[in-house]
């Protein structure tokens, strides 16, 4: 006959493995919740990506007729449903080139050394991460 001391020992080791257990099933929870995250943030990554050559032809379709007011519209639209999901142009005209946010395709004698002159194609981000640098043109003196 198990004695008193033993049996509050039991229940003590089986209480450790209890606390232990739903311990364990929290984590693999909070690893699952993660997973998932992730993988939302690369469908929504590769759908965006997809939808930066229509952004570029809208771009383009503003260069040429700057008063076109349904593709500026429409732009405004389009990256104001993206921008919910962190989707934000990178700033490059006027700016210090930064290789991790933009790509010198050229280098001119006009403007700063080290300043971007002119921006040939925007840049984008998704929340943090770079999803297309911006193509530029750098000043060189």
């Amino acid at each position: 006959m198990k004695t008193i001391e033993s049996l509050l020992s039991e229940v003590s080791y089986y209480k450790d493995q209890v606390i232990r257990q739903r311990a364990e099933i929290d984590n693999y929870v909070k690893a699952k919740e993660r997973e998932v995250k992730n993988i939302q943030e690369y469908a929504n990554r590769d759908l965006i990506k997809g939808l930066l050559p229509i952004l570029d032809s809208i771009d383009s379709a503003l260069l040429n007729e700057p008063d076109s007011k349904v593709a500026g519209v429409v732009r405004g639209q389009i990256l104001k449903i993206l921008s919910q999901y962190g989707f934000k142009p990178i700033e490059a005209k006027g700016m210090k080139f930064d290789p991790y946010f933009h790509e010198a395709i050229s280098v001119t004698e006009n403007g700063d050394d080290g300043m971007i002159v002119e921006e040939i194609q925007k840049g984008y981000m998704l929340k943090d991460n770079v999803i297309r640098t911006s193509k530029v043109i750098v000043g060189k003196r």
